[in-house]
């Protein structure tokens, strides 16, 4: 996967224009996070916890910015 400067810098290429850096920055974010929503493989992950008996709340993992699916499995009751 391509980094943000990676992307800038082809995005700069493909225009050939060095004088939009900060548009090109603005315009790459404005996309990641138009599609941030969408379901791609590059932006799917899974984690797990263990929770405690008793505790009502868990902490989502950080940069998450959506969940599509929580699954819970109880075992060792």
């Amino acid at each position: 996967m391509s980094t943000f400067a990676e992307i800038k810098t082809r995005v700069a290429d493909e225009l050939d224009r060095e004088d939009l850096t900060s548009q090109i920055e603005r315009a790459v974010l404005d996309a990641v996070d138009e599609h941030a929503d969408l379901n791609f493989a590059f932006n799917e992950d899974r984690v797990t916890t263990t929770t405690v008996a008793g505790t009502r709340t868990v902490a989502l993992p950080t940069g998450l910015r959506r969940e599509s699916m929580v699954s819970i499995d109880v075992s060792g009751t």
